[in-house]
Formats: structure tokens, C-alpha cells, sequence
């Protein structure tokens, strides 16, 4: 439960992250990782509620093409912003660029 809680992206929450994902398999993990952190299963647990939250969202989002692919530009878009913050210098050491 605290995986899925600590988690930010599909492949944390246990979902390869592959261009496509078999509506079967999808469909059958997302299933058993829901029965984990399920409100009836964790009565009153805000973690629980919390994790049942991000895992519909993730599940919502791998199930559609369409979001999907915007989460995928978005990360590729993150992970661009990422990289152009750090730049190497002289030697094996990084420089913050601000």
C-alpha cells in the first residue's frame, strides 16, 4: 500500500511502462492491486483511501489511449526540463544551471 501511495508514475505502481499495454493484463493487476488497498479491506485507513485514489487514477489513465499518451508527453517533457538543468563541467562533476 505504501508503494502505491509513495508512487508518482504508472511503472512505480507495479505497470511497465511499455507504448502498449495489454487490456487484459491491465485490467487483471490493477484488479488484485485494488483488492489490497480497497476501503472495505482497510476500514477507516486514510492510507488505504489515499492508494485506492492514485491506483484508479493510474488504472484510468493506462486504460486510455488518449490520456495516456498526453501522460507520456508530459513525462517526456519533464524529463527534458530535467536534463537541461544539469550540466557537466569540468571533469565527472555537474553543475546546477538556474
Amino acid at each position: 500500500m505504501k508503494q502505491i501511495l509513495n508512487s508518482v508514475d504508472h511503472e512505480a505502481q507495479g505497470f511497465l511502462a511499455t507504448k502498449k499495454i495489454d487490456a487484459a493484463i491491465l485490467n487483471r493487476e490493477y484488479h488484485k492491486k485494488a483488492m489490497l488497498v480497497h476501503l472495505d479491506k482497510n476500514m477507516g485507513s486514510p492510507l488505504a483511501s489515499e492508494s485506492f485514489k492514485k491506483l484508479q487514477c493510474a488504472y484510468e489513465v493506462l486504460s486510455d489511449s488518449m490520456k495516456k499518451r498526453e501522460y507520456d508527453e508530459q513525462l517526456s517533457e519533464e524529463e527534458l526540463r530535467t536534463k537541461s538543468v544539469c550540466q557537466k563541467s569540468n571533469g565527472n562533476s555537474w553543475q546546477v544551471i538556474y
